[in-house]
């Protein structure tokens, strides 16, 4: 078994999953693990309502088809499955492995796990343009966790990406990244942001309107 220590980031997609959450307190949610930062748990259980929960308020995280993109304190981008979370501790399979990941080290937190075959990319820092591939319509979905109208678009977005090898989705939670939300003038959520192959924006679209952001993809793919 190979073991190391990572601090490392989580993005969860929106896609239907089933982790378990055990509480001290006896406690069980059934779920998604959508986020972590901060010792504390983003999780949204099965009826759709989310709270945050404090680590030393977590025993034990069974994971489900929970893909991970994991930025670590002391090394790069790291790919995997987490298995688990106990005692200040994820499971997490790489194509190395399987590796133990304490929570000591953890610098942010994205989970991403959306089962559809395609990253999903959970967009850190203030530079936007490293995440738009040139030869692709880019979706850039600025979002929040807690936000209904965010999580009612997400799966619309993510099939757009899905369905078509010709566009990508980049994801930026504003919660964690606001320096870049303000950097693009986000006052509303879901803020969502079209590319074209080029790079250059074709449009924006501020609500839950997945007909407007189809129209603006086949502007972006026909320009």
């Amino acid at each position: 078994m190979k073991i190391s220590y990572l601090g490392f980031a989580l993005a969860v997609a929106v896609a239907a999953r089933a982790d378990v959450v055990y509480l001290t307190d006896g406690k069980t949610i059934t779920g998604r693990v959508t986020g972590y930062a901060r010792m504390t748990f983003d999780v949204e259980d099965d009826k759709g309502s989310t709270s945050r929960q404090p680590q030393a308020k977590v025993k034990k995280i069974e994971f489900t088809d929970a893909e991970a993109s994991v930025t670590t304190v002391n090394r790069g981008p790291v790919k995997g499955q987490l298995v688990t979370f106990e005692n200040s501790q994820f499971v997490l399979k790489t194509a190395d492995g399987e590796e133990r990941v304490a929570t000591t080290f953890v610098k942010d937190i994205t989970v991403a796990g959306s089962g559809s075959g395609k990253d999903v990319d959970q967009v850190t820092g203030s530079d936007l343009a490293k995440y738009i591939p040139r030869g692709k319509v880019t979706i850039v979905d600025f979002y929040a966790d807690w936000c209904g109208p965010c999580r009612m678009i997400g799966p619309h977005l993510e099939k757009l990406a899905k369905d078509d090898d010709a566009v990508v989705l980049r994801k930026v939670n504003v919660d964690k990244n606001g320096a870049l939300a303000a950097k693009y003038n986000v006052r509303g959520i879901p803020h969502i942001l079209v590319f074209d192959k080029a790079g250059k924006e074709a449009g924006k679209i501020v609500g839950a309107d997945p007909d407007g952001v189809k129209q603006l993809v086949a502007k972006a793919k026909g320009s």
